[in-house]
């Protein structure tokens, strides 16, 4: 009979890849221990060794950032400071190879921030940086001439000196002077 023939069926390919490697993610800044004062940029590198596909393997970077001193722990959003746990997805043009965003939270005085990334592969694997502590610091430091006493005269060469305080008590790096001359005003 010939319903009962049989015919040769071309079955679909159901290929696939077991991936449980996770991704690998870098911070580049900002590092440990940096002071802020207002906007800053986090960045890094990321990839998926144990994709076969073309591009990175990587489906999103998340960032986030943590005011540890405002009334507990304090989440920014992207627009807010918020209590419940926030972390910003990053938006690239490359897969997430090189990836960065800016934080425009307001910053405050004195506090300490952390802030990190996040990493997920095409599999769902994911992968946490480690933990980056920032100081907020938006005072500018006292800086004091002591020697010459403003308004003496002077002949020759003469030693400058002075004191510098962060109210923040932290190093500073740098004390750089400009001396212009008030008859001419120049430099």
């Amino acid at each position: 009979d010939a319903n009962l023939l049989s015919s040769a069926q071309t079955l679909p390919n159901n290929s696939f890849e077991i991936d449980n490697t996770n991704p690998e993610i870098t911070l580049t800044q900002p590092t440990s221990g940096s002071h802020i004062s207002g906007n800053f940029t986090i960045s890094g590198t990321s990839t998926d060794p144990n994709t076969h596909q073309s591009g990175t393997g990587v489906t999103s970077v998340e960032v986030f950032l943590i005011d540890l001193i405002a009334g507990g722990s304090l989440f920014w959003n992207g627009a807010s400071w918020e209590s419940a746990s926030s972390t910003i997805p990053v938006i690239t043009s490359d897969g997430f190879a090189n990836w960065e965003y800016e934080f425009t939270a307001p910053i405050t005085d004195i506090h300490t921030y952390v802030t990190g990334a996040k990493v997920t592969d095409e599999a769902g694997n994911t992968l946490d940086t480690s933990i980056i502590s920032l100081v907020g610091n938006k005072s500018t430091p006292d800086i004091e001439i002591t020697s010459p006493v403003a308004g003496s005269y002077l002949a020759g060469s003469t030693n400058i000196q002075g004191i510098s305080d962060d109210n923040n008590k932290t190093v500073i790096s740098d004390v750089s002077l400009t001396i212009k001359r008030s008859d001419d005003n120049f430099y």
